[in-house]
C-alpha cells in the first residue's frame, strides 16, 4: 500500500499541484479544502486512515493551521506525525508559532516541487511504499 499524504489548503491550485506532484512520485495523496473537512475524516467518520504525512495551511476556513496542528498532535496516532506548514507568511513570528504548535518543517508559497519531495523523503525515508 502506498504511502497517504494528506492536503488541507484552501487553494484548489495547491491542493491539484500536490495531489498530481506526489502522485507521481508514488503516494497516494488525499485533500481537503478546509480544517473542519480534515477532522472530521480523520477523527469524527474515520473515513480517511491516519496519513504518513500531513501539508496543513496556516489560513483556512474554520480554525487556522496552528490550531489544526495542535489538534492532530493531541491525538496518539498524530503525536509522532509528520507534518509541513506550506504557506505564504512567511514572518518569523509565523515560523516560531509553527515550531511551537507541532509543525515538522515550514514551506512558503510559492515552492519548488523537487524541495518538497525532498523533505518528504527525507521524513519518510523508506520512500512511497
Amino acid at each position: 500500500m502506498a504511502r497517504l499524504i494528506v492536503v488541507v489548503d484552501d487553494s484548489p491550485t495547491i491542493r491539484k499541484i500536490l495531489k498530481v506532484a506526489l502522485g507521481r512520485e508514488g503516494y497516494e495523496v488525499k485533500c481537503f479544502h478546509s480544517s473542519h473537512q480534515l477532522l472530521h475524516a480523520l477523527f469524527v467518520t474515520c473515513e480517511t486512515r491516519m496519513p504518513d504525512l500531513l501539508f496543513v495551511d496556516l489560513t483556512l476556513p474554520g480554525m487556522d493551521g496552528f490550531e489544526v496542528i495542535k489538534s492532530v498532535r493531541a491525538h496518539p496516532a498524530g503525536v509522532s506525525l509528520p507534518i509541513f506548514i506550506i504557506s505564504g507568511r512567511r514572518g518569523l513570528v509565523n515560523r516560531l508559532r509553527a515550531w511551537r504548535s507541532g509543525a515538522d518543517e515550514y514551506i512558503t508559497k510559492p515552492f519548488k516541487v523537487q524541495e518538497i519531495v525532498r523533505l518528504i523523503r527525507q521524513h519518510l525515508p523508506s520512500g512511497p511504499c
